[in-house]
């Protein structure tokens, strides 16, 4: 796998923190150029040092990715400064805490914008420019659209619409040599999770069958697979990474 990435050039959203980071410094370790596509420029910009620095080649490009004419500024200069786009990680996402009967207008347009309608116009972007030569693709979704979790309805349904996006995608995309997939992470050892109260999360790891929260690497193998060659039969995938969670009771 490592060949599969040396001179390709990826772009990945959200990619200041977390599994966005994990997946740019593994790509660049095996020789890809990264461009990391945050709206955070301090993060942002450590980032493509930090890509620079594990030997491959980096660029910060500041974007929200809920504004179509950013989204296309970020494919656009991923283009003028590597010529190329191979593959794109699509991970910027986040969600809000508030059960449906509580949630304000806002909060919902919000992570539908962010999750559901920033995957959207990445995908629009991307596949333009992989049209003439192919490419992958992975977006990220997670295991709230398979599971229901009170209080992310907002989140779920945005998810949940990322993944028919990708089926779409894939589709539409299969002739072109463009591949479409889906990860959706569970509970995963993440910065957010340690803000997770330590009883609640003694709860969590008790219905995971495996007992454990996952962890970022874990997730960041499963899309650097996808994005490579040895997955080249795979596409219009969602691919869950939750350690059993969603199949059933744990005893």
């Amino acid at each position: 796998m490592p060949e599969d990435f040396k001179g390709k050039t990826a772009l990945i959203t959200g990619a200041t923190t977390g599994m966005g980071r994990a997946v740019a410094l593994a790509l660049g370790e095996r020789g890809a150029s990264i461009v990391i596509a945050a709206r955070r420029e301090k993060e942002g910009v450590e980032a493509a040092a930090e890509v620079d620095a594990a030997g491959g080649q980096g660029l910060f490009v500041r974007t929200d990715v809920t504004k179509e004419a950013e989204a296309k500024a970020m494919v656009d200069q991923t283009l003028d400064r590597f010529g190329r786009l191979d593959f794109a990680f699509n991970n910027a996402g986040a969600g809000v805490n508030t059960p449906i009967t509580e949630m304000t207008s806002a909060e919902w347009d919000q992570d539908i914008a962010v999750n559901l309608t920033g995957t959207f116009y990445g995908l629009k972007a991307q596949m333009s420019v992989m049209e003439s030569e192919g490419g992958s693709i992975v977006n990220m979704s997670s295991q709230t659209a398979s599971y229901a979790s009170p209080g992310y309805g907002a989140y779920a349904a945005a998810k949940a619409g990322v993944e028919a996006l990708t089926r779409v995608a894939a589709i539409e995309g299969a002739a072109k040599n463009i591949r479409v997939n889906t990860v959706a992470p569970g509970v995963i050892n993440t910065d957010i999770l340690k803000t997770v109260p330590a009883e609640l999360l003694d709860v969590l790891k008790s219905r995971i069958p495996m007992k454990r929260p996952g962890e970022i690497d874990e997730v960041a193998n499963l899309v650097l697979f996808l994005l490579s060659p040895a997955s080249s039969f795979i596409t219009g995938q969602n691919i869950l990474i939750e350690g059993g969670f969603t199949k059933g009771l744990s005893f």
